[in-house]
């Protein structure tokens, strides 16, 4: 059952070749009340929410939409979606199907197929940026719990310990080296420069990037890498980057470097991180993503002292839904006026 909102202004309107300004827009992520009315305020716009629509005055409660039970039919007949669902690559296929542009709701699209998305005409816009600040204190985060042992004295704590294990530093002056120089990378820059830290930034073309103090290309990753005293990775996953730090990048380290990774866990070729922090080639790592989720119980990476691992958790916020809601309101006001949306805009070749 789909849940049907519009605005007072336009609630007799239907969706029909007599009315093309009116827009339907098919809610695959579920959203309190007030934002959704936040949409459906706008001129000439029908909301029908697939999704269970939440009370303002609840907390979030996250829900699964792989679990609810859709019509593709009633996908096709939408204008624009906003989220995804496994049927969309078949409702965007379908024979008169009215699906133009679809919003995601997370920054990275490697679950979405681009062939079909291409083949289709279909304009994709990524949640890219709305989980940048977050992310990137984080990463921040992580680098203060190394650099005053905070991994290790919580540990200490549970079991009641009173351990100084020395070694105690500080991020002043310290090198980081940031894969990926978009949105999430540009803001872990920025933080990072606050803490007197030098940014070295390496993307595609080793074009220069706000936030860094220099750039260099995927091609000399490595040099880039064996400057740094962390290494933060926040690469998409795409063909060109999938299993791209392996054991060839880890030697590159410096041996009292710390790896971190909140891009994707298959840009890392887990096996050979494990003998790196195993074999003292690299002081340790943090890690938010990995190559499978959940992280098997029984994965080593859960037993050494010097990782941290957290549950795919630092792109949440609750900040998150506004910013996306924020960003896909701008690009509405855009395509219902000429058609395409301005921000964000998937490049269905690159992935990214």
């Amino acid at each position: 059952m789909t849940t049907h909102i519009t605005h007072e202004t336009n609630a007799h309107e239907e969706l029909s070749p007599s009315n093309p300004h009116t827009l339907t827009i098919g809610l695959l992520v579920s959203l309190k009340r007030g934002e959704v009315e936040q949409i459906a305020e706008r001129s000439g716009i029908i909301v029908r929410s697939f999704m269970p629509v939440q009370d303002d005055e609840n907390a979030r409660t996250p829900r699964a939409v792989s679990s609810v039970q859709l019509d593709v039919n009633d996908l096709a007949h939408c204008d624009i979606i906003f989220g995804w669902h496994p049927h969309l690559a078949q409702a965007v296929a379908m024979p008169g199907s009215q699906i133009r542009w679809i919003q995601l709701f997370s920054a990275g699209a490697d679950y979405v197929p681009l062939d079909c998305m291409r083949h289709n005409n279909i304009i994709v816009t990524t949640a890219s940026g709305a989980n940048a600040p977050n992310i990137a204190q984080q990463v921040l985060a992580y680098m203060m719990m190394f650099e005053r042992r905070l991994h290790l004295h919580v540990r200490e704590a549970q079991l009641g310990l009173w351990t100084q294990w020395g070694g105690w530093g500080e991020l002043t002056g310290k090198t980081v080296c940031i894969l990926g120089t978009g949105e999430i990378g540009t803001e872990t820059a920025r933080l990072c420069h606050a803490m007197s830290m030098t940014t070295i930034g390496v993307n595609r073309s080793g074009h220069s990037s706000e936030n860094f103090d220099s750039c260099l290309d995927l091609t000399h990753m490595r040099e880039a890498i064996a400057q740094a005293d962390y290494v933060v990775n926040a690469l998409p996953l795409t063909a060109d980057t999938a299993d791209c730090v392996n054991a060839q990048v880890f030697q590159a380290m410096k041996s009292s470097a710390y790896y971190i990774n909140v891009g994707r866990g298959k840009t890392t070729v887990s096996r050979d991180l494990v003998s790196a922090i195993q074999s003292g080639n690299i002081a340790g790592a943090a890690l938010d993503v990995f190559d499978t989720e959940p992280l098997p119980h029984s994965d080593i990476l859960w037993t050494l002292p010097n990782v941290i691992c957290t549950p795919h958790t630092a792109g949440y916020s609750d900040m998150y839904t506004q910013r996306v809601l924020n960003s896909f309101l701008d690009n509405l006001n855009s395509f219902a006026c000429d058609g395409q949306p301005k921000k964000h805009i998937l490049n269905l070749n690159a992935g990214y």
